[in-house]
């Protein structure tokens, strides 16, 4: 095939005639491209599907993430809203399915001790903490004071609750955390069980919203 391609080149070539040689020139220019793109074509189409669809996935990944944090803002904003904690927040974990650390996500109400978003971001996780052992099981931790923490604290909470998100995977991502920090949002033991009651039904409604869209 590449000698049959060589022969038709240089009698395209052997001409006396300069415009008659131009023209042929062009002609083998020609030749050449449409021999190169069918030698390589299997190369060309693979590289450009590739590339269509490495476009599609990141497009859909920045499309996902966005639909996360908008449902990320709702539930945070409207628990914060019906249940009037100190502050609400969302974290999640990373690296996914190994949870060494904890990033902030987004919060409602005030931060404690003039802290800002950016301190809770990359916090060591306790694994073997209460509250990471209980999330792990699928169930929701509440505290009175500041022990037992996925995490070391450096600020006092006066009450705590919290609820794992598992995303679609089935696996613990994340968690929502509802926070005290001067005051019991309840007056005595039965009061503080119909307050968990609903903090529950709040709380589960949002991870379970949260992990959909994870």
């Amino acid at each position: 095939m590449k000698n049959n391609v060589l022969e038709v080149i240089q009698k395209l070539l052997s001409s006396e005639n300069t415009k008659l040689l131009m023209t042929r020139a062009a002609v083998v220019v020609i030749l050449a491209f449409v021999f190169l793109v069918w030698i390589n074509h299997e190369r060309i189409v693979s590289g450009f599907l590739d590339t269509r669809l490495e476009n599609v996935l990141t497009t859909l990944e920045q499309k996902r993430e966005e639909r996360y944090q908008q449902v990320v803002r709702e539930q945070v904003q409207s628990s914060y809203a019906l249940i009037q904690p100190d502050s609400v927040w969302v974290m999640s974990y990373r690296p996914i399915n190994i949870n060494n650390f904890l990033d902030m996500v987004y919060y409602e109400g005030r931060l404690p001790n003039g802290k800002t978003h950016s301190d809770f971001q990359g916090i060591t996780v306790n694994k073997i903490s209460k509250e990471y052992q209980t999330h792990i099981l699928g169930s929701n931790y509440n505290q009175v004071g500041t022990y037992g923490f996925v995490y070391q604290m450096d600020f006092d909470v006066t009450y705590r609750y919290s609820c794992p998100i598992y995303n679609l995977k089935n696996i613990y991502s994340g968690v929502i955390v509802y926070l005290w920090y001067d005051t019991e949002p309840y007056t005595d033991r039965a009061n503080r069980d119909l307050f968990e009651e609903r903090l529950s039904i709040f709380c589960g409604q949002s991870s379970r919203s949260i992990g959909r869209a994870k």
